[in-house]
């Protein structure tokens, strides 16, 4: 996923959905997975520009597309792909798709930069699909990061191909950061306007790991603190 061309036209169909409407992510996301997946795939997959290749354009479609994709191609849904592929194998038990605060008392309540809850009852389990609507921990995630080190879930060579730079800041997948040792593959990522957001370094260089996760609405926060920690561990 090099977001080579990415898919950027909001499709008729979409537009006569969302036209005039204001609403947050979670309504949006919501929105868009109530409609038919052709409809969907149909109207964003119409025109890509600039051409595919000739530039680069993150795009969170990219991802939704993706999600559908791997559905097809194992004949799973895309929850019960991951859990087989990535949550069992590596026991993340306290890892996996969809929001439903009511139904699992151990999930994170999400709270505004002025310290309001998130509306009761509010859930967004398919928000975002492939390009998000998980939930983990610190120590699921670590268990990640160790297993990227190894082949457990992938080939080498698929390992090797997602931490090339094709572009000046981006890999498959990863965005890369200049530490003035090297290049480190680092990602963030929000929901929900940013009430849940998270940072995840992994400093291959020396071997580090920083995550940090919070639900009070503060993401810039969570990456410059990230990045700082990072940058004492390589100081030491």
């Amino acid at each position: 996923m090099k977001h080579e061309g990415a898919a950027g036209a909001i499709p008729g169909k979409l537009k006569s959905v969302l036209y005039g409407k204001s609403m947050d992510s979670c309504s949006f996301f919501s929105i868009l997975c109530s409609l038919n997946n052709n409809c969907i795939f149909r109207g964003f997959m119409l025109t890509a520009f600039p051409p595919p290749g000739s530039t680069f354009q993150y795009s969170d479609i990219n991802y939704m597309i993706v999600g559908h994709i791997a559905e097809k191609a194992s004949g799973l849904s895309f929850e019960e792909f991951l859990k087989q592929n990535i949550f069992i194998p590596l026991e993340m038990v306290n890892t996996g798709t969809g929001y439903f605060p009511s139904e699992n008392p151990q999930l994170a309540i999400g709270y505004g930069p002025e310290g309001n809850k998130l509306q009761e009852g509010l859930s967004c389990a398919d928000m975002g699909y492939g390009a998000g609507s998980m939930y983990s921990t610190a120590d699921d995630l670590y268990k990640w990061d160790r297993a990227l080190y190894t082949e457990k879930l992938v080939s080498k060579q698929s390992l090797e191909a997602m931490f090339i730079r094709y572009h000046d800041t981006y890999g498959y997948g990863w965005w890369f950061s200049d530490t003035g040792r090297g290049f480190i593959p680092v990602h963030g990522g929000r929901l929900l306007n940013g009430t849940f957001s998270g940072f995840f370094i992994r400093n291959t260089i020396e071997d580090t790991c920083v995550i940090v996760l919070g639900n009070d609405g503060f993401h810039d926060e969570k990456r410059d603190f990230a990045m700082q920690v990072t940058d004492a561990l390589m100081k030491k």
